[in-house]
């Protein structure tokens, strides 16, 4: 309903639905032109859509349904100020709820077209989306939003100055409707646009600074020309805190937790515009379990969240099955997989250890596939300064040669949420060397979307022969550990025996519809 009234007639889109059960049940896209004053001489686009699928065609069918609706926009909307609000059933995830798996192509279709939905750009990952509500068995505690089907999207020169749930009632609660509602409030267009983001600057911890446990005070100080909106407070690459006032600053028992971690802040304006502070590394020792930092057998952990530098669609987000409580992902969007990896690749993340030179060390990963499909595990691995076991450069940064690690670890084995793989596949990966002793720095870079990884693990001794964990359905979290010069490393690596992780491998090389891949 708009205030105002409407501006010229309607614009009708019929949406495709005839991969659905019923094909009569037609799902439709509207354009209305709105006026924003009484004397309607201001207009703009309002686009309104309603998405529906299911039955085994459900992620094509939504895959057609999002390209036409993006289709629609940028033909009836162009470059004007439009904005897109709808009900459309999908929603991106790497776990089933209530019995149904997460839709993670649809939404993609809109970012591809250059759309920004309103709620990640304000908030992030925090909760507070719209939710489907009051489902028996559904949600914690039963009856709690359990998924999204509600959404605002917008061009980005057109961006939100808010969005906040309505309607919102206790779980188990009668509620008017099974969904909440949404308000988003836009700037008027034809204002003079903010393109200045704020600046921020984290203040404590100091870079570098180790703890021995208690808590530790996380501050930062932030500014705009035209107000700060709020600042986030990032705690090994996830965040735990939005603070809206002056001033930014929390405490976080950050300092109790073993191990190397990460603290960030990022700046929000009105308009969205956005900057981060300089991330600061920490490293925490706490007297009662000593250092937990250097491994005595050369071994090193790596969480994926603390990954210094990420690129592209991989981002961090909360999962409280993940090592650390957060994972790195990469959404899948339906793009092919690639057949080599890329020099100057703009989508991976980076994080660097300590290594031995002339030492192999065996590679492990630990990934799931979203909606556990064999087409969204696979990941391209490099390094700064790798060999063959031969002293021959292999698997660089910058150049097209990479390690594989494939999640699904042979042919039709099958995927079921966490597995930790190396290397190779169906067989023991070659181990990988280096040729100076020092830092060296592990590139990943997606091979196939739509998978999340937690650990990596490059290990000399321990892990030289066994996975860390089993292929499906793990809940293996090691702890976070580093080698450094002086750890206790076998003079050379033996050689693989038999691992009991391939024992049911197939070997199979071609690629096959029915499941598993080379």
């Amino acid at each position: 309903v708009a205030k105002y009234g409407f501006a010229g007639p309607e614009d009708w889109v019929e949406l495709d639905t005839s991969l659905n059960p019923n094909p009569a049940d037609t799902m439709w896209a509207l354009r209305m032109n709105v006026c924003l004053d009484a004397a309607c001489s201001q207009t703009m686009n309002v686009f309104a859509s309603h998405w529906y699928s299911a039955g085994g065609n459900k992620v094509a069918s939504y895959d057609r349904q999002a390209s036409q609706m993006a289709a629609f926009m940028q033909r009836a909307g162009g470059t004007a100020p439009h904005v897109l609000v709808g009900d459309l059933n999908v929603w991106e995830g790497t776990a089933r709820a209530c019995g149904e798996n997460p839709t993670n192509i649809g939404l993609q279709r809109l970012r591809d077209a250059g759309y920004v939905d309103a709620w990640t750009l304000l908030h992030g990952s925090a909760e507070g989306f719209t939710g489907m509500t009051n489902r028996s068995g559904c949600g914690v505690p039963i009856g709690y939003g359990y998924k999204r089907p509600d959404y605002t999207w917008s061009l980005p020169n057109f961006a939100p100055l808010s969005i906040a749930r309505f309607g919102v009632v206790p779980a188990g609660d009668e509620a008017p409707s099974d969904h909440y509602g949404l308000i988003t409030e836009f700037p008027r267009p034809g204002a003079m646009p903010d393109t200045s983001a704020p600046s921020v600057t984290l203040v404590t911890p100091a870079d570098g600074q180790h703890f021995e446990g208690g808590s530790l005070q996380i501050s930062a100080t932030a500014s705009d020309d035209l107000g700060v909106a709020r600042v986030d407070i990032l705690e090994d690459g996830v965040v735990t805190e939005t603070l809206t006032d002056a001033p930014y600053e929390i405490s976080t028992a950050l300092a109790s937790i073993d191990g190397a971690h990460t603290v960030a802040a990022r700046a929000y304006d009105a308009a969205g515009n956005m900057s981060s502070s300089a991330v600061h590394h920490i490293v925490v020792e706490t007297p009662e379990s000593g250092p937990v930092v250097t491994s005595p057998d050369g071994d090193t952990v790596l969480y994926a969240k603390n990954a210094t530098i990420v690129g592209g669609k991989w981002s961090v987000v909360a999962d409280t099955t993940a090592a650390g409580g957060a994972r790195m992902w990469n959404p899948d969007a339906g793009v092919a997989k690639l057949a080599a990896a890329l020099e100057a690749p703009a989508s991976y993340f980076e994080q660097t250890f300590y290594a031995e030179a002339g030492q192999g060390y065996r590679l492990w990963l630990r990934g799931r596939a979203d909606a556990d499909a064999w087409t969204n595990d696979s990941v391209f691995v490099q390094f700064s300064g790798s060999t063959t076991d031969t002293g021959t450069a292999a698997n660089r940064i910058g150049t097209a040669g990479a390690a594989v690690v494939s999640i699904e670890g042979c042919s039709a084995c099958g995927l079921s949420a966490w597995g930790w793989q190396d290397n190779g596949y169906g067989v023991d990966g070659p181990l990988v060397y280096f040729a100076v002793s020092g830092t060296q720095t592990i590139r990943i870079q997606p091979r196939e979307d739509g998978i999340s990884l937690d650990q990596i693990v490059l290990s000399p001794e321990v892990f030289l022969t066994n996975a860390p964990g089993v292929a499906k359905q793990d809940a293996m979290i090691l702890p976070m550990t580093v080698a450094g010069p002086g750890t206790s490393v076998p003079t050379s690596s033996p050689l693989p025996t038999a691992n009991p992780k391939r024992a049911l491998a197939t070997p199979a090389p071609a690629e096959t519809s029915a499941g598993g891949k080379s």
